[in-house]
């Protein structure tokens, strides 16, 4: 064992749920040794120091994964200065100083899906009748956003169609996996249906990506990889060999 930090969401200042349900999801650890974490159905994003000492405290809906750009700022999902775990949860991107926690940018993701009118790739969460079309919610989410990751600038050369920090993002509702500029929201590159219900796609040094193919009620799970070039896939791991 090398360090052990105890993290809890019940010393929070502001409103927020007692129970057994707020649990941590979404974990980060940064080269000094500090810890950052967001909290299913909790209130804050809490940066904890190597000790166990809180060292800033950002109120709002955080979850999923946390991912850096660099070493001085990281993105998460969340909903900044919204304590209430109850409300409704507007998927927003958040980009935040990790040593301070003041928040540098953030954007809704139904910003990218207006910012891209000549791809419907968003739409399908969506219920037609003859007064338009309106969305269709699971857990307060049409999307159910669940990861980013930003390029680093180490592995930019094995992919010429991206630029530093275009991140990669993953939507498990509608099977889907797309690549955005965070500045114009322009979506550069998406892939749909390949994988079911997915989480976590990954850059790497092959030029590929690769992603957690849940593979929802399909009785295993599996690892994939596509080549965003040539948009060629293959299984990596193959869940049915291990009962996975």
């Amino acid at each position: 064992m090398v360090n052990v930090w105890q993290t809890s969401q019940d010393d929070v200042s502001w409103p927020h749920r007692e129970d057994k349900n707020v649990y941590p999801h979404g974990i980060a650890i940064t080269r000094s040794g500090s810890l950052l974490v967001g909290y299913d159905h909790g209130s804050a994003l809490t940066k904890y120091s190597y000790c166990g000492d809180i060292e800033w405290q950002n109120e709002g809906l955080y979850h999923y994964s946390i991912e850096f750009v660099g070493q001085d700022a990281a993105w998460v999902w969340g909903n900044p200065g919204e304590p209430d775990p109850q409300k409704y949860k507007p998927e927003k991107l958040v980009k935040f100083d990790v040593k301070t926690g003041k928040v540098l940018r953030e954007f809704l993701l139904a910003d990218v899906h207006q910012a891209n009118p000549q791809i419907d790739i968003f739409g399908m969460r969506q219920k037609d009748s003859e007064k338009g079309s309106e969305w269709v919610f699971e857990g307060g989410q049409p999307w159910h956003a669940n990861d980013v990751d930003p390029l680093p600038a180490e592995l930019n050369p094995y992919y010429p169609d991206f630029e530093t920090e275009d991140l990669l993002l993953s939507l498990r509702s509608i099977n889907l996996i797309l690549v955005i500029d965070p500045e114009s929201l322009h979506v550069k590159w998406w892939r749909h249906g390949l994988t079911r219900r997915q989480h976590d796609p990954d850059w790497n040094d092959s030029g590929t990506i690769t992603i957690f193919d849940n593979n929802m009620h399909r009785e295993f799970s599996r690892i994939v990889e596509i080549d965003p070039l040539t948009l060629k896939s293959r299984t990596l791991v193959d869940g049915r060999n291990y009962d996975f």
